[in-house]
């Protein structure tokens, strides 16, 4: 018998739609942030971008999306402005940035910066 999950709220449901679109694939590990709240905190991070960076999810959630705790010496301010501008705007960034995991090696990483173009919700 299938379990009824009840009300579901229009963000709820577009949260999962982005999940179930990218989550499980190898090559796509992402995190998802509230645009609504102060400094765009993390509500979402794919077990692929837990591996990634060695971080656990309890670690992750509610970080901003700018990924701050990422920085390190060799990554250039010039991305991290670049990435913090994009979550503020409404213009897609891709955006290449040196990052370091937990346990400080570097980690070259491509960011694609992707707002929700619907303006229906802010995440």
């Amino acid at each position: 018998m299938p379990v009824k999950k009840g009300y579901m709220s229009p963000q709820n449901v577009f949260v999962e739609n982005i999940i179930r679109k990218f989550d499980g694939s190898p090559e796509r590990n992402f995190i998802l942030g509230n645009a609504q709240l102060l400094d765009t905190p993390i509500v979402y991070t794919n077990d692929g971008f837990c591996t990634l960076t060695g971080y656990k999810r309890t670690e992750l959630l509610q970080n901003s999306t700018n990924c701050d705790f990422l920085c390190g010496q060799g990554t250039d301010p010039l991305a991290v402005q670049t990435i913090r501008d994009a979550l503020r705007g409404s213009d897609e960034k891709k955006v290449q940035v040196l990052y370091y995991k937990k346990n400080g090696k570097s980690l070259k990483m491509i960011c694609y910066v992707v707002p929700n173009r619907s303006r229906r919700f802010a995440f």
